[in-house]
């Protein structure tokens, strides 16, 4: 298996659609994703287990004698917080009617990574100690916090992004060194996380003819020979001129055609994300969450279980959101987190046996606490 061999591919067997808000979203999981996670997984030794598991009773994982390297899983995802978000259901007086504010108020965005032997991606105080001892400059945490809007610290960008992931795999790289730990991180395909670089090979972003307003793209290899995407003064060449050097006939073409035939070519078509070669220059493993499966990723069960917190807490005031956001996120402890990617496997297993949405998928990861409630059917 070949690093960053498993992402952003856009394929199922079968599928179902499900309506949504009057749209219809195609309820997509793609069946190579799903083979490579399992396939990383059967590689490495098993995770580690929540505490209502015994560390013993794992008769489902693979055979682990053989097996040198653990595999940490680390989830990322953003979420937005509002001052004005409180309980749905309050207490009142019966001849009264609870007031709320109509706005959701100013908000807070975290973006944060999880993972199963740690919980958050943090140093710990031993760890902290440990790098300082050695002089690295290490950051203590990987998330980031930030009250949106003009006024305030602006808004979260793919720039953003891209450095908090630098200083995620600073932490990731200094508590899981690579004799002992295979890493492999796991986003979902939103524009910021699919960002390219400055001069990545993107078909879409020239213009057909040189100069203009379009990127330095870097030189590439087409058909063994290396082409340089700018002329000998430093001006990007265009659709036009790239093509023609690579023996196409484009007198007949418009600019969409021209995008269309160079967007196939190797080069162009196999360029990678930004976040994702930063990864495999680094000698991790990077994957892309099928779109539409929010329920792949652990972490938003993190948010969720947040905001009960803050809902609880609320006193319609970013003062307050302030206080109350970082204990909200630290009643999730590295317990509840492991129970959570539990979840998950619970959905990735579902999927690998062919259920695919609704009632059959959600009794297929449903936890029966009692023998007297489970299906006869099952």
């Amino acid at each position: 298996m070949t690093l960053g061999s498993s992402e952003r591919i856009p394929a199922r067997k079968e599928f179902t659609s499900m309506v949504t808000k009057g749209r219809t979203l195609l309820r997509i999981v793609s069946d190579k994703y799903l083979d490579s996670l399992h396939a990383l997984e059967c590689s490495h030794l098993p995770p580690p287990m929540p505490s209502d598991v015994l560390q013993g009773d794992q008769s489902d994982q693979p055979e682990s004698s053989s097996l040198r390297k653990k595999l940490v899983t680390i989830f990322h995802d953003e979420s937005s917080f509002q001052s004005n978000d409180d309980q749905r259901y309050i207490w009142s007086q019966p001849d009264q009617t609870a007031i709320k504010l109509k706005s959701r108020g100013s908000g807070r965005m975290v973006s944060d990574f999880i993972d199963e032997y740690s919980g958050y991606l943090q140093l710990t105080p031993t760890e902290v100690a440990s790098a300082a001892a050695q002089n690295l400059d290490i950051p203590y945490e990987a998330r980031e916090l930030l009250d949106y809007g003009d006024n305030r610290d602006g808004f979260w960008t793919g720039d953003k992004f891209i450095a908090q992931v630098f200083r995620a795999v600073a932490i990731a790289e200094f508590k899981y060194p690579a004799d002992s730990y295979t890493l492999l991180w796991i986003f979902d395909q939103s524009s910021g996380h699919t960002k390219m670089s400055a001069d990545a090979l993107v078909a879409s972003h020239m213009n057909v003819g040189p100069g203009g307003k379009q990127p330095v793209m870097k030189k590439t290899t087409y058909n063994g020979l290396v082409q340089k995407l700018v002329t000998e003064d430093g001006t990007p060449k265009g659709l036009r001129m790239v093509l023609q050097e690579r023996g196409i006939d484009v007198s007949k073409m418009i600019r969409e055609e021209m995008i269309s035939v160079l967007s196939v070519h190797d080069d162009f078509k196999n360029e990678k994300p930004a976040v994702q070669s930063y990864l495999i220059s680094r000698h991790h493993y990077c994957m892309f969450l099928p779109k539409y499966h929010c329920e792949l990723n652990p972490i938003e069960r993190v948010w969720g279980h947040a905001k009960k917190y803050t809902r609880a807490y609320c006193n319609y005031s970013i003062t307050g959101l302030r206080k109350t956001m970082v204990p909200a996120l630290e009643t999730v402890d590295v317990d509840l987190i492991r129970k959570f990617f539990r979840k998950v496997r619970d959905y990735v297993h579902a999927y690998r046996e062919g259920k695919t949405a609704g009632k059959e998928l959600e009794d297929a990861v449903k936890v029966y606490k009692s023998h007297r409630r489970v299906k006869e059917n099952m």
